[in-house]
Parts: C-alpha cells; sequence; structure tokens
C-alpha cells in the first residue's frame, strides 16, 4: 500500500535532527524502536525522544515533507490530505503506556519544526479506541455488540452496551496473546465465537472485527503481509458460519475493518483530524464528517473486570455524531 505510515521517510524539515531525517518512520517508531531506545538510554529519555520522533513525523506530513521516493497519484493525494489536517489524535498500546509525556514531546518538536497549526492529543482510551469505533458502527436495534481488535500483540475483547441508540459503556473482557502464523484462522473463529458466548442474548448478530491489516470495502483482509492474510482464503459465508456453529449464536456476518479506520471513528472531532496507532507497528485512521455513527454518551466509561478503567487524559469528547 502506498500510503503507509510505516514508510513515511522523515523529512528535512529546517533544525530537525540529522540522524532521523531519511529514516522510515517503522524504523524510529515501532514498538521495537521504543524497546531499543529504552535499552540504550534509560526509560524518560527513550520516552521523551520517541514522541520528539513522533513530532518529527507530524511535522514531515503537515508540511508535505515526506522523502519517499514513491510517486504515484495515490500517494500525492494521501500527502496532500495529511496537508489538511488540524487535529491528530494519539491512540494504540504504546500511547496508553506513554501517557500525556508522548504528546506533551510530540507537540514540543512539531513547535519546533514549525508546524504549529496542527494540534495532538492523547486519545481517551488509547488502547480501547478500535473498539469504541466498532460499537459505534453497529447498527442494531438490541442493546448490546460485541468487539474485537486483532493486532500483532494482542487480541483485545469487549462487549458494547448502548442506551437509547448511544453508546454507553464498553465491558473488557480478558485480552488474549495474537496468534501463531500457522493458527490464524482457527484462533479468530474461537476469539469471536467464545466473546459471542458471554454477552446478553440481544447481542447483535452482525459482527465488526478491528484487524491490523489493510481490508477491502467489502470488509475482507487484502494484505499479503499482515499476519492476519490467511483470512483471505475464508469466505465470509464460511467464517460466519464456523463462528455460529462454536458459540450457538445466531451470527449473521463477520466483517472486518482497518483498525486505524476504526480507531478513527472512536473520536468526535469538528475539525479535519487524524488518528495515528502506535502499537508494534504504526496505524493511521481518519476522522469522517461524513460516516453516520452512534453518539456516545456523556457518561460512556470502558470498565474492565467491573472496574472502570481510569483514564488519564480527562473527560470523554461526546456528542452527537456529525
Amino acid at each position: 500500500m502506498d500510503a503507509s505510515l510505516n514508510r513515511t521517510r522523515l523529512g528535512a524539515l529546517a533544525r530537525a535532527e540529522p540522524d532521523w531525517v531519511g529514516q522510515p518512520a517503522f524504523g524510529l517508531l515501532s514498538r521495537d524502536a521504543l524497546v531499543e531506545l529504552v535499552a540504550h538510554l534509560g526509560e524518560s529519555v527513550a520516552e521523551r525522544i520517541f514522541g520528539r520522533r513522533l513530532g518529527h513525523l507530524i511535522a514531515t506530513l503537515h508540511l508535505g515533507g515526506d522523502m519517499d521516493a514513491i510517486e504515484t497519484e495515490w500517494r500525492r493525494a494521501y500527502r496532500a490530505h495529511w496537508r489538511t489536517i488540524q487535529q491528530v489524535w494519539l491512540a494504540g498500546g504504546l500511547a496508553e503506556r506513554l501517557g500525556p509525556g508522548l504528546s506533551a514531546g510530540a507537540r514540543s518538536e512539531v513547535d519546533r519544526l514549525g508546524a504549529n497549526r496542527v494540534s495532538i492529543e492523547l486519545a481517551p482510551y488509547p488502547s480501547s479506541l478500535p473498539l469504541i469505533g466498532a460499537a459505534r458502527n453497529s447498527e442494531s436495534e438490541g442493546a448490546h455488540a460485541v468487539v474485537l481488535d486483532f493486532g500483532h500483540t494482542a487480541i483485545k475483547r469487549g462487549v458494547a452496551t448502548y442506551q437509547n441508540t448511544s453508546l454507553l459503556r464498553i465491558e473488557l473482557l480478558e485480552p488474549r496473546r495474537a496468534p501463531p502464523a500457522d493458527h490464524v484462522i482457527e484462533t479468530v473463529i474461537e476469539e469471536i465465537a467464545d466473546t459471542l458466548t458471554v454477552a446478553p442474548e440481544d447481542v447483535d448478530p452482525q459482527v465488526l472485527v478491528s484487524l491490523a491489516s489493510y481490508v477491502s470495502p467489502s470488509g475482507e483482509p487484502e494484505d499479503s503481509h499482515s499476519l492476519y492474510a490467511p483470512l483471505r482464503t475464508l469466505a465470509p459465508a464460511a467464517l460466519a458460519d464456523a463462528v455460529r456453529q462454536r458459540s450457538g449464536r445466531p451470527v449473521e456476518r463477520v466483517r472486518f475493518e482497518h483498525d486505524g479506520t476504526l480507531a478513527a471513528a472512536g473520536v468526535v472531532s469538528d475539525v479535519p483530524a487524524a488518528v495515528i496507532m502506535l502499537g508494534t507497528a504504526l496505524g493511521v485512521g481518519f476522522v469522517s464528517s461524513g460516516h453516520r455513527l452512534r453518539a456516545i454518551a456523556s457518561d460512556f466509561n470502558v470498565r474492565a473486570a467491573h472496574d472502570l478503567v481510569e483514564d488519564a487524559t480527562g473527560p470523554f469528547t461526546h456528542g452527537e455524531p456529525p
């Protein structure tokens, strides 16, 4: 995919760190890159540098300084769209781990490099954002839906509850390890089915799943390099049937969506905005103003094991969808 954030090369911006210029974002901002920084410099210094690297990437995207040699029409449109972005939300497992210090470091570097027209904030419930986006996409008239997020490191699961059509809460279930490459299909079927079995009887029969993979408009994986590429060999009807048989629940369809796209559906913004996911690798999604989503209730929360998950970023941005 020529719009990959991971291979975007940091630009030669004025006052930029020379050692970072021309480096692909994946090499500087992946989970392994953070682990290496911590091992060599210690946690506090590593976190500061990681935040600055992220700021350099955002400044590159916002100012159009991407040094990637790929010049396709799609890539040019992608760059042009980034230059319109006014707000960036940070999400994913690394964003949750690093917390407000990550956004502060990124903002500092963005300002230093002259891209101060874009705001950068840590998303509420950073590691659960794809689940929130999936829950907001449910069109069921029932009060519940299951939501799952299959990443390269972990599988996150939850049960969403609605009140008067608004998303009221998500109850997180115990996360699981991502599957080995030779057990992807079996694991995906098992995890979806097992999540359905603990959900209330009125659970949505349409299951929307977040996937660390590019996904076709019809909801099928299409990234040959993703861990979840084997899912391309399984017809949607066969997948739904397998989940239905294992769970004993009336499953009509299982549809996949890119994790960055669903993360972007997990926030509300009245300006052009993007969500950057930081985890095993980088992901991105753009907040859509034309997609009808469920509203987020004013007292929305994410709970795990019946205890409220504290959100260090303050109250959730909520309101009616555009």
